[in-house]
């Protein structure tokens, strides 16, 4: 069931009225091997009547339904492709068209909504608001078959000026009505919306149910049951040429977008319909062999043979190209009678394949049949693989438990392994072995494996095994109890879709990086928590500027200026390539992790910044745009570090680090970080401020402990301190530089007006009392 849906969604009107009779056909599709005419499937005998519908026949009319840079989508449940378009002036119907391989009949299976669209203003919704206006789809179709419904996602509207939609529509064939989703989740990537790039295209993934959408800027998901979308991968944009068509391997677990020129793989193996916040990795550019005319062509047709388990093409001609995911080598099978040339703007998904039928179909023209072509004849493989053996479940944390289990055989091979958890299907993958993630801790889940070949037979599944998730570490048990105290303005546990959706200045969340090719947003990661299920992780790829992992921005709930005193609790976690890398030889200066600072910018006199110290592997803080440090002096002899360490300059200088605290042996390990900003009056050496840090939920131990301070704010009120903004943040960053990827991690993020207790087990205090200042000098 369909879950409740945006408020916004407008009530679906049906659109089962008198239809144009379907073309009959006694004709069928031979079992040999080759293109076969489906004799009395031409659209335009079943095009809406011009004198009858005068108002949607735009310059064009009915041929712009194909011709228009339109795509369409194959209706497993019924055997029939759905063909869909019209858009800008060249068409305003809005009609649905069914070429059905089981009948070898066309019908028109809509009538145009009326009233149709103006020619101006442009507007998404028609007759009365319950239809979509008609559209160039682009790839912009599919068919989502668990909950039987026909998909379009964005377009360029019919009307007098170029429009982009910025709305999802799904057709219910149960209901025969429309529906506008209006879905929710992430709207903005990189200052685009979402919806509204030309060229948008989608595909359809029956293993996560998800809608995988490449709009150039970057890939997301749609789902359907939550109605909402939510970014997967942000390359920077501009990535890929405008006339690609793109298609799912659900085996393989690969989306593809091929055309103009280019060839793009994603590897979308671990999004699965219980993951929904994880990222995918960065596309890999394909070099293929023996398909130039496939890859080269604007929007060429491509189809998931589900028989054969390969990508299948058409961009013309008497030859379709069948694709090897190992080699990349693409199979050309050349049959006599085709369908001729493609359309000059694309074929897009009027190429399909029909699992029942055993064929591919493809609609070329309003005017010209519809074809099929045979790929292979003799008997089908029926024989299903053996069951996969001595499957073993081990949960490794919270929130994942790993499986392998021993390979099974088939007659004509093994091609990938379907994941079963307490009796639902999960995911699929082609290796023996696979991890879940996203669990809930001290939960026992029980799983099993089925063999799947290349015929698509399914073996039994396997005996089951099961294992119970770790429960949380002691450090992260109590964070709700620490959130429900006295004082807390904000609670952030990471572990809610909602915290990962980018926010739109000024608003607290997830903001993405600079705009450069290998920059990434923050994810959720689902396997790494302090407690709960997820944390927030930062991504700090090789090539990249300064703001190469975005940040999270957050609001304190209220502002703090004179005579008032603010507590900020949060848990880190590094990676050893952070810790370990010399980013000083790229940056010459140290990288920021934490900044408290006014309503607007980070750098200026109201701030509070921790920073590593050159590549001198330990933390310090200062204010003012860095103009001054939060030290016990601002010349030697001065220490960065006070209360239980005494990391002084001269020391430091000399080499000698071992006064300080360091966090470069502490990968992999969850620090706690806790500070106490006591603001006097500005512009006076009244203000005091202490941090401490507790590793693992041990003890806290002071790192800051600088007394009658003198913190600057020349705007006034209205620029008082008021939010934190976390990321790693590099200045001056030297993009031409290669480095491993490192990682940072976030979680469990507390902002209050009183002291915040120490994370449970770890011996701390509530209010850990300041160290007795030493060598302090007022500034």
């Amino acid at each position: 069931m369909i879950q409740k849906m945006m408020a916004s969604t407008l009530a679906a009107a049906s659109v089962m009225c008198v239809l144009a009779a379907s073309q009959t056909s006694a004709q069928t599709i031979p079992s040999t091997p080759g293109w076969t005419q489906l004799t009395n499937t031409k659209i335009r005998s079943v095009c809406p009547d011009p004198a009858q519908y005068p108002t949607i026949q735009g310059a064009e009319g009915c041929q712009a339904v194909v011709t228009n840079w339109n795509s369409a989508a194959f209706d497993t449940t019924r055997n029939r492709l759905i063909v869909w378009g019209g858009g800008h002036n060249g068409y305003y119907g809005n009609e649905l068209y069914a070429v059905d391989l089981s009948t070898l009949t066309v019908k028109r299976i809509t009538n145009p909504g009326l009233p149709s669209a103006p020619f101006s203003p442009c507007q998404e919704a028609i007759a009365g608001g319950s239809q979509p206006n008609a559209r160039h789809t682009y790839d912009g179709l599919a068919y989502m078959e668990h909950v039987d419904r026909f998909i379009s996602v964005s377009g360029d509207m019919a009307c007098g000026a170029s429009t982009p939609s910025t709305e999802i529509w799904t057709y219910s064939f149960a209901s025969g009505s429309w529906q506008r989703m209006s879905p929710g989740g992430d709207s903005i990537l990189m200052g685009w919306d979402l919806l509204t790039i030309e060229g948008t295209a989608i595909s359809y993934d029956p293993v996560s149910k998800f809608v995988f959408i490449d709009n150039k800027v970057g890939i997301l998901t749609y789902d359907i049951g939550s109605n909402t979308l939510k970014i997967r991968n942000n390359q920077g944009g501009g990535y890929r040429p405008f006339e690609v068509t793109t298609i799912v391997d659900p085996v393989r677990r690969y989306l593809y977008a091929i055309g103009g020129g280019q060839m793009w793989r994603w590897d979308i193996s671990s999004i699965t319909s219980s993951n929904t916040t994880g990222s995918i990795p960065n596309p890999t550019r394909i070099t293929s062999s023996g398909g130039s005319s496939i890859v080269n062509a604007p929007h060429p047709g491509l189809a998931w043979d589900s028989t054969n388990q390969r990508v299948v093409a058409w961009s013309g001609g008497n030859t379709a190209y069948s694709l090897d995911p190992t080699t990349n080598v693409w199979t050309a099978h050349t049959f006599s009678g085709g369908p001729g040339s493609p359309d000059q703007n694309g074929t897009f998904k009027r190429w399909a394949y029909s699992p029942t039928s055993r064929a591919f179909v493809v609609v070329n023209s309003i005017d010209r049949d519809a074809f099929a072509l045979r790929l292979s004849t003799g008997t089908a493989d029926t024989t299903a693989p053996t069951v996969p053996s001595n499957v073993v479940a081990t949960a490794t944390s919270a929130s994942q438990i790993n499986l392998t289990w021993n390979a099974s055989t088939d007659n004509q091979g093994v091609t990938g392994y379907r994941i079963y958890r307490n009796g639902t299907q999960v995911n699929t993958t082609t290796t023996l072995q696979y991890s879940d993630t996203g669990l809930s801790p001290s939960t026992t889940y029980a799983y099993t494996v089925a063999a799947v070949d290349a015929a698509g037979n399914v073996s039994s599944q396997s005996t089951g095994a099961s294992a119970t998730t770790q429960a949380l570490s002691s450090g992260g048990s109590d964070f709700q109890s620490r959130c429900n105290a006295a004082g807390v303005l904000v609670c952030k546990g990471f572990d809610n879709a909602s915290e990962f959706v980018p926010a739109v200045w000024p608003a607290s969340g997830i903001y993405g990086p600079d705009s450069c090719a290998n920059c990434r947003m923050p994810v959720q990661d689902t396997s790494v928590a302090l407690s709960g299920v997820s944390s927030l992780k930062f991504i700090i790829n090789g090539q990249t500027s300064s703001n190469m992992a975005g940040s999270l921005r957050q609001y304190f709930g209220r502002s703090f200026g004179n005579n008032s005193t603010f507590y900020v609790q949060f848990a880190l976690r590094y990676d050893p390539n952070l810790v370990n890398i010399n980013w000083a030889q790229q940056m010459g200066t140290g990288w920021k992790s934490v900044m408290f600072h006014g309503p607007n910018a980070t750098c200026s006199d109201v701030e509070l910044t921790t920073v590593i110290y050159y590549d001198h592997k330990f933390q310090h803080m200062y204010t003012d745009c860095g103009g001054r440090g939060i030290w016990s002096s601002q010349s030697p002899p001065l220490t960065f570090q006070q209360g239980d360490h005494n990391c002084s300059y001269d020391a430091v200088e000399s080499g000698n680090t071992s006064g300080c605290w360091k966090y470069n042996t502490l990968a992999n390990t969850w620090i706690t970080y806790y500070y106490k900003i006591t603001i006097g009056t500005f512009g006076t050496p009244s203000s005091n401020i202490e941090a401490w840090y507790s590793v693992n939920g041990q003890p806290y131990k002071k790192w800051i402990s600088i007394f009658n301070y003198r913190l600057n704010n020349g705007t006034g009120p209205s620029n008082d301190y008021a939010y934190a903004t976390i990321a790693p943040y590099m200045t001056a960053k030297n993009q031409s530089v290669s480095h491993p990827t490192a990682y940072m991690w976030l979680d469990e993020l507390i902002v209050s007006t009183q002291p915040i207790a120490a994370p449970g087990g770890g011996g701390g205090t509530t209010n850990p009392p300041p160290a007795a200042p030493t060598n302090l000098r007022v500034q």
